[in-house]
């Protein structure tokens, strides 16, 4: 009687032991168990139907833009290229894969897929804006402006004001001053952040002698974005144009200890210095 006492005793200390060890596992089991079977005793129709090939093209898309967004070109262009698979003609898909394209360095191939989203969408507004932005970015300036003049045509498009940016950076690269402010002023108007819009205004109105004017748009910058080697300089420049000792030495001070090494670093000075 002893002897089967201790092996009950053991076997139900090897139980509790054991329901210790899985007890966690069971209990996510149970509340899965328990979820599903509130869905399946509240649902009395037919199956539900297979998400449509819309959802799910959208379901690849975001998926894709989300590792994109992080820089992860490489787990990116998985899911783009699914997504490309259901519509080898999406635009959004087309362009996420240029991006991955870009990203990775394969210029050429960016490219090409750029241009065929462009065959396809020949007047999508953000088609012509990401392929502008390509080209300027190759310092290939011509190509870029007729694609960038036709986007901000689009007053729907909702990134309107980086067409506008886009376009201001192309004609500035062409050396007409007028158009370029013109299209960086534009920009601003439709959204104060355009940070890089504020600095190339700031930068123009300097050059024009239009110190107070200069002055505004760097405070927009500062507001808007980090500073650069180039924004601290230009900050320096306007500050003692304008005998603001304040910025000036301010923006003396965090060029040096942020960009040490940077060109402007070196080589910025301001009148009477």
């Amino acid at each position: 009687m002893l002897f089967t006492k201790d092996l009950g005793s053991k076997s139900k200390k090897l139980q509790e032991l054991d329901y210790m060890l899985h007890a966690p596992r069971m209990l996510v089991l149970m509340f899965l168990l328990i979820g599903l079977s509130g869905c399946i005793s509240s649902y009395s129709g037919p199956l539900p139907q297979p998400a449509s090939e819309e959802l799910r093209l959208k379901a690849q898309l975001d998926l894709g833009r989300g590792y994109l967004t992080n820089r992860n070109f490489e787990r990116a262009r998985e899911p783009i290229e699914r997504a490309l698979e259901m519509n080898s003609r999406s635009v959004e898909g087309l362009l996420l894969l240029a991006a991955v394209e870009q990203g990775e360095g394969e210029l050429e191939m960016a490219d090409a897929t750029y241009k065929k989203a462009l065959k396809y969408h020949p007047k999508n507004a953000q088609a012509l804006t990401n392929y502008g932005g390509f080209l300027i970015r190759q310092d290939r300036v011509d190509e870029a402006l007729p694609l960038l003049r036709t986007a901000v045509q689009d007053n729907t498009y909702y990134r309107r004001a980086q067409a506008f940016e886009y376009l201001g950076l192309a004609e500035l690269a062409r050396q007409d001053r007028v158009a370029a402010q013109a299209a960086f002023e534009r920009a601003i108007a439709i959204d104060a952040e355009q940070s890089r819009s504020a600095l190339e205004l700031a930068d123009l109105k300097y050059q024009a002698g239009e110190f107070a004017g200069a002055a505004k748009m760097y405070r927009s910058f500062r507001e808007t974005a980090k500073p650069t080697p180039r924004s601290l300089c230009l900050g320096m420049k306007i500050g003692a144009a304008q005998g603001d000792e304040d910025v000036q030495a301010s923006s003396a001070m965090a060029l040096k200890n942020l960009f040490p090494r940077s060109r402007q670093a070196r080589d910025c000075t301001v009148a009477g210095s």
